[in-house]
């Protein structure tokens, strides 16, 4: 029990507590699937049943919906202002 409260406390310090502070953050299914995917790495058949659960749902949002990045809006905003997209010039001057 102790390795895996270790576990889930390691890839919530990684991939979710970075992003926590950011107005733009933006918790979509695919990765609140494949974070409790990740967590559900037991032998026993329940955890092995939800973890079948929680990965097929990462596969459809990701197949339906498109794999949107957590911080969408500062994602778009950083790359449309510095990949030099011609749109942004407004904003840029």
């Amino acid at each position: 029990l102790r390795s895996r409260i270790i576990e889930a406390m390691t890839l919530l310090c990684l991939f979710v507590l970075p992003y926590l502070k950011s107005d733009s953050f933006h918790l979509h299914h695919w990765f609140g699937m494949w974070f409790l995917g990740m967590q559900s790495n037991a032998p026993e058949w329940w955890s092995r049943t939800f973890q079948a659960f929680a990965l097929g749902s990462y596969v459809n949002g990701i197949a339906v919906y498109g794999r949107d990045p957590i911080l969408g809006c500062q994602l778009a905003f950083y790359r449309s202002t510095n990949l030099d997209c011609e749109f942004m010039q407004c904003y840029m001057e």
